[in-house]
């Protein structure tokens, strides 16, 4: 039975809320726009939540993906534990069943269940799973280990209630009697309701289910316990278990990962983009787990084209992991349980090895329910089943107005997802417009010239508190604390919207809080909000998790109160010893223009996003025409004709009155900080400068190709790049005999260290232009590998089927170029199959050469941001933020961030356009809470922290030579107070004095 609501008003649809669906919301939110995020199941989150770690970095970096700016109301903290800000409603357990109408005026139906398990009301105790008989196997642990029928998906789920798992579930009536809060009401079972949303756009992100290996019956995965899919592998090494085998609880010595396991095949011809990585990953994980472990990578192609992934292979290798290219045909069970994996080697033929543990790193494959997604949206699907994209886009559909991101549109990685996730919810915005300025944020400091006073808030979490811990002391103790004024119990303070601390503040007169409750990542910004309705600033407010840290890991009694006391005598006395500061921001020049440097397809995307918005652009291009790399290539890497898609571009630039370009220019000179940059910009021929005031700076400055010594490049006729073969193609001019070279002066050690992206795809493309030209003609493509990423793969398998060759080499038997006998040009090269070395005949010598950073000539000084060692804007984090710099205000696309093929360039200018707009429509920028500070009198002016500071947030001042904090673009990491040879240096809420009387007060309780 399902009941129909009336119609409700947002801005945007999100459907599916995986990494790219938290990031649009998110990113919407920022713009002003009001969003419903649903997704089918009760918790949020998708498959990245099931890996602790990513490479390249080997670390945990959701927090990396909140937004720069969030007022008073948003946590700068782990984007994995709360999606709480103002303008995003979570609709769990629904589904997408229409969407009607068209581009701005959608009308999104969804069938939403009910919930059994009243989110207001459950805290998440745990009682009901202790009393649950049912247990099922945990698809969050994918299967090896077990849940209760009533779960939550993990500790840290979004959002932290209950589920109950009615296909699993007895009725037995145990969970609604052990429930303290009386949240569980199986009288809500099949009371669905249908919602009616009145939307300007949706956004589908959907994303990727792993391949059931059980699919592929040669490789054994439902037979033996040791055979693993990545995910599985994952969850079992870092369950705490270590390298142990599930069978016998015996070591893990030998270890085997098998790529490409149903992937690469003629039923799914798509490559899953990020499966070469995971592999090394986990490989690297089992190494440093045990050094002795030997490991295993079974690989076709070595598909390591994300940013730094050729540098974190070539660091798996050193360690020791071994790797044999081959795709294994099964995997066999020995008679002893052993592992039996069968394989043709290029060389010996076919051969097997035996390991203790088989992991199958199984394709990226469509979600289960994506026909109905993509019916129900109206939008069409690719021949893989992923929702087809417009040509030269990544996030446009077949149906204006809807559009998607992430794995929903083809495997990909985290980068990728999370700038393509930015890039729709720009395009969005520009259909939904950009929301008005927010109010000015209050520069109140109740607390400043105050006497301190606290107020201690306990929370009974309606008796979760009371099993350990005697409140009553609790209370009394906290009481009697040095400027304590008020010491209260409450209950339930996480739900609701918090008003329950503005009750128990009322006629206190405090001036500062601590809160002893349930962890705050999901009601802390309703808490903050509630304390500062109260009086009590932000940063005067102290959470301690009571109930995960304390109750719920201690045995009652003496022990347990003791802990109590301290904890909250600890936070007290930090909150007494803070000093209070008058919340500081910097104000946004309006009217905003932004700055956008480099006028190539990405600038002008970047530009023409900004525009939409509603805001000045000024496009500023060395050359005298627009165009940048683009202009030199026939096709993009997705076969949209570059030449319409420049012309297009350009068209709509000269058109819009919001954008002045600015051409033989450049940007000499930047002062001010971000909302209000000062830059100069000079005319290159006539030398005059102008000057401007910029909310937001955007490079896009594109890259190089590079040109390594190699193979006779620039010395021996006939031997060209891609370039070159393409400007003989134009000329009309096809050579008859054809060899290619691939990763030319790249992924090697002495050259460039990473995979150019594009280079493979150029091949193919230009490979299949000589065939049509001449179907006689013969193309060769020598090879290390071949990196044709998600759904690209399929030119890859064209050029096989059309009859071109393929020839592998090493780096430590590189083929020879020189001149022929019998043709222009002859190469030698050895071919491991034949184990031979062979010559071929070529009138053309083609080399994939790769690419470069165009010189930013001074840019990252003058902009006091960084590059990385290959010279590509440096990113706080290349995996979660990878169009930021490491200045607020400053923003990259395109190839000025690392290597892309053109429709990547387009989606990072819309995601560089999204964070510059989300500056751009404030009215101030507030600081972050717990910023650095300067003490003029002790400071030496010696410059070690301007020279430390990773956000360039420190500067010295002209005028006397010492350090100053831009204090908009402190993240508070603590780096200067820890190098600052004087004790200059230090944070706002974390200072030296503030620990010490922590410490003290630790021991504070009877």
């Amino acid at each position: 039975m399902t009941d129909e609501e009336p119609a409700e008003e947002k801005d945007v649809v999100v459907i599916g809320a995986g990494l790219a669906g938290y990031k649009v919301a998110q990113d919407l939110a920022q713009l002003g726009l009001e969003v419903l995020l649903v997704d089918r199941r009760p918790h949020m989150g998708g498959a990245l939540d099931q890996h602790d770690r990513w490479f390249p970095g080997d670390d945990c970096s959701w927090c990396k993906t909140l937004p720069l700016f969030a007022g008073d109301s948003i946590e700068e903290r782990c984007l994995r534990r709360q999606l709480d800000q103002p303008g995003i409603e979570l609709a769990p357990q629904s589904n997408l069943r229409r969407i009607a109408g068209e581009r701005g005026l959608f009308t999104v139906t969804v069938d939403q269940a009910a919930a059994i398990v009243d989110p207001d009301l459950c805290t998440a105790c745990n009682r009901c799973v202790e009393v649950c008989p049912v247990e099922v196997p945990d698809e969050f642990e994918e299967g090896i280990a077990n849940r209760k029928a009533i779960y939550i998906r993990h500790p840290l789920a979004v959002p932290s209630v209950y589920a109950i798992d009615l296909g699993t579930c007895t009725h037995c009536g145990k969970c609604p009697e052990a429930c303290p809060t009386g949240a569980i009401d199986f009288a809500r079972e099949g009371k669905d309701t249908t919602r009616t949303i009145n939307a300007k756009a949706a956004i589908i992100t959907t994303g990727f289910e792993g391949m059931d290996p059980a699919l592929l019956p040669q490789y054994k995965h439902v037979e033996h316990p040791d055979i693993y899919t990545n995910i599985q592998f994952e969850r079992h090494v870092s369950s705490g278990s270590g390298l142990v085998r599930r069978s016998d609880g015996g070591p893990m010595k030998r270890v085997a990962i098998l790529h490409c396991i149903g992937s690469r095949d003629k039923d799914r011809d798509f490559c899953s983009s990020a499966c070469c990585m995971i592999a090394v990953k986990e490989a690297i994980m089992v190494k440093e787990m045990d050094p002795e472990a030997e490991v295993t990578l079974f690989y076709m192609d070595m598909r390591d084209q994300v940013r730094d992934g050729h540098i974190y292979t070539r660091a798996a290798l050193e360690a020791g992991v071994n790797s044999i290219r081959s795709r294994p045909s099964s995997v066999e069970i020995g008679s002893d349980g052993e592992l039996i994996v069968v394989f043709a080697d290029e060389v010996e033929g076919v051969r097997n090895e035996t390991f203790d543990a088989v992991v199958l790193q199984v394709a990226q494959v469509p979600s289960t329910d994506i026909y109905e997604i993509a019916d129900a949206a109206g939008v069409d699907l690719d021949t893989h089943g992923f929702i087809a994209r417009a040509p030269g886009t990544a996030t446009e559909t077949s149906r204006k107005g809807v559009f998607v991101a992430g794995s929903a549109g083809g495997p990909k990685d985290i980068p990728d997802t999370v700038i393509e996730a930015a890039s729709a919810a720009m395009e969005a915005a520009i259909v939904a417009g950009v929301g008005g300025p927010e109010e000015p944020m209050t520069a109140a400091c109740p607390a400043k010239g105050q006497v301190p006073a606290t107020a201690v808030l306990v929370c009974r979490c309606h008796g979760e508190l009371e099993r350990t811990v005697d409140i009553g002391r609790l209370l009394e103790h906290s009481a009697g604390l040095p400027k304590v004024v008020s010491a209260k119990q409450v209950d339930l303070i996480c739900t609701g919207d918090s008003r329950g601390i503005e009750e128990a503040l009322e006629d206190t007169g405090a001036n500062r809080l601590v809160i002893a409750s349930c962890p705050d990542y999901q009601w802390r910004s309703r808490a903050l909000l509630a304390a500062g309705r109260a009086g009590v600033q932000r940063d005067l407010v102290e959470f301690i998790d009571m109930r995960e840290w304390l109750a719920w890991v201690n045995p009652g009694g003496e022990g347990a109160t003791h802990r109590a006391e301290s904890l909250v005598a600890m936070a007290s006395e930090k909150m007494r010893t803070a000093v209070p500061r008058v919340p500081t921001s910097a104000q946004v020049t309006t009217p905003s223009r932004a700055i956008v440097i480099g006028g190539g397809v990405a600038g002008m995307v970047a530009a023409l996003d900004i525009a939409a918005a509603g805001y000045g652009v000024d496009l500023v291009e060395k050359r005298d025409k627009l165009g940048g790399n683009v202009l030199d290539i026939p096709l993009t890497a997705r076969g949209a004709v570059a030449k319409h898609l420049l012309s297009d571009l350009h068209t709509r630039v000269d058109a819009d009155p919001n954008i002045e370009v600015l051409y033989n220019s450049e940007m000499v000179d930047v002062g001010g900080s971000v909302g209000s940059f000062l830059t100069t910009i000079r005319d290159r021929k006539g030398k005059d400068e102008t000057y401007h005031v910029h909310g937001a700076i955007i490079l896009a400055t594109g890259g190089a190709r590079n040109l390594p010594k190699e193979y006779g490049l620039r010395k021996l006729e006939g031997v060209v790049d891609h370039f070159g073969l393409e400007d003989m193609l134009a000329e009309g001019k096809t050579p008859k005999r054809v060899v290619m070279i691939q990763c030319v002066g790249s992924r090697e050690e002495n050259a460039l260290p990473y995979c150019s992206r594009v280079c493979c795809i150029r091949a193919m493309h230009n490979d299949r232009r000589i065939r049509k030209e001449d179907p006689e003609a013969e193309v060769v493509i020598l090879n290390r590998d071949i990196v044709t990423y998600g759904t690209l793969e399929q030119f890859y398998t064209v050029a096989r089927d059309e009859g071109i060759r393929f020839i592998r080499f090493s780096t430590d038997d590189k083929p020879v170029v020189r001149e022929g006998k019998d043709a222009p040009l002859a190469v030698e090269v050895h071919d491991p199959g034949l184990e031979d070395t062979i010559l071929l005949d070529a009138d053309v010598v083609v080399l994939s050469t790769g690419m470069v950073p165009r010189p930013l000539a001074g840019l990252p000084s003058l902009l006091r941001t960084e590059v990385d060692p290959h010279g590509f804007l440096a990113a706080p984090s290349t995996k979660f933020r990878p169009v930021d710099g490491f200045r607020d205000g400053i923003y990259g696309c395109g190839l000025v961030t690392g290597p892309k093929v053109a429709e990547e360039s387009m989606a990072s200018a819309h995601a560089a356009a999204s964070r510059a707009v989300s500056i751009m429509r404030r009215n101030v920028l507030p600081a972050r809470v717990g910023i650095s500070t300067v003490n003029q009198r002790t400071c030496s002016a010696c410059g070690l922290c301007v020279s430390q500071c990773p956000f360039q947030a420190r500067y010295l001042d002209p005028r006397d030579g010492k350090a100053r904090v831009d204090e908009v673009a402190c993240w508070g990491c603590g780096v200067c107070a820890q190098v600052c040879p004087n004790a200059a240096a230090s944070m706002a809420t974390r200072s030296e004095r503030q620990a010490i009387h922590q410490v003290d007060a630790a021991v504070w309780h009877d």
